[in-house]
């Protein structure tokens, strides 16, 4: 186990990290309803991805990781463009609307791994993910920017949550017309970390990080955001690096799916704890309301 770890370092400290902003990010984008959009938004990176990886070898461009990172920021922020005013638009029907444009989405990235045939393994890499694959370069470089994005999650918890919240009870509009900064800085912080971590860690390593652990710690009967958002952070780091020397130490288990799977039994294994401990207290406290209620 120790050889694994010196072996893997950098890539386990990627995963660590970046599982740590999506889970904060993810947290946020769910208050805000905003879960179908961003698998949208993730798909459009994966497509902007593999369409620099198909076009640059054409051209006889060198491969650098740049160049994908600003196809997918562009495609990705596109494909934002246009949910969001399809959201708008049609605020009855916008999950429909997301759905259908997931649906193209995934069908243009198909299409391009047909297109250019040197894609095929790039495509199973950028939808599934494979973290022993990555390089020291791009687990570093993985590394140094989920940093920077849980930095930024963290410092500025409490105002992300105030705007969240305002977002869920009086909608996106007005929330940016009272902190227009605020909300673009949101949103380009949001796209930055989807095409990073779907370029690197794949678009199931993303959505699973993003919405499983607050998805599920949210039924918790203990409520407190500070809380929510330290477990979401806590049980996303374990079951990274955890289901990550798994995948290793079994090597029939891929990846990310043994990560996605250690993340849901995790985090239900700690909703079913509070729930045993929550329990015998409310009794004790429903037990004491006559007693003080005869007093």
């Amino acid at each position: 186990m120790t050889n694994l770890f010196v072996l893997y370092q950098w890539t386990i400290l990627a995963g660590g990290l970046a599982a740590v902003s999506l889970a904060l990010l993810g947290a946020q984008l769910a208050t805000r309803d905003r879960s179908m959009q961003t698998m949208c938004v993730g798909q459009g990176a994966m497509v902007g991805v593999l369409l620099a990886l198909g076009v640059l070898p054409e051209i006889g461009i060198e491969h650098s990781d740049l160049i994908p990172f600003l196809a997918a920021f562009g495609v990705s922020a596109a494909t934002f463009l246009f949910t969001d005013n399809l959201a708008v638009a049609r605020m009855a029907s916008r999950n429909t609307a997301f759905a259908y444009t997931f649906a193209v989405l995934l069908a243009v990235g198909y299409l391009l791994s047909s297109l250019f045939p040197a894609l095929e393994s790039h495509m199973a890499q950028v939808y599934f993910g494979d973290l022993a694959t990555l390089t020291n370069h791009e687990s570093i470089a993985t590394a140094v920017a989920s940093l920077l994005f849980s930095t930024i999650l963290v410092l500025g918890w409490r105002k992300w949550s105030h705007q969240s919240f305002e977002c869920a009870l009086f909608g996106e509009g007005s929330a940016l017309r009272q902190s227009p900064g605020r909300m673009t800085a949101f949103r380009f912080l949001t796209l930055s970390m989807l095409c990073v971590s779907v370029q690197f860690l794949g678009f199931l390593f993303t959505i699973s990080l993003l919405f499983l652990p607050t998805g599920i710690l949210s039924r918790m009967r203990t409520k407190g955001l500070a809380l929510h958002l330290t477990l979401c952070a806590s049980v996303s780091l374990v079951a990274s690096v955890s289901g990550f020397l798994l995948s290793l130490n079994y090597t029939r288990l891929p990846t990310v799916p043994t990560i996605a799977i250690c993340l849901t039994l995790l985090s239900g294994a700690v909703l079913g704890v509070e729930r045993l401990v929550a329990r015998p207290a409310r009794r004790r406290a429903d037990a004491l309301v006559p007693v003080e209620a005869e007093a």
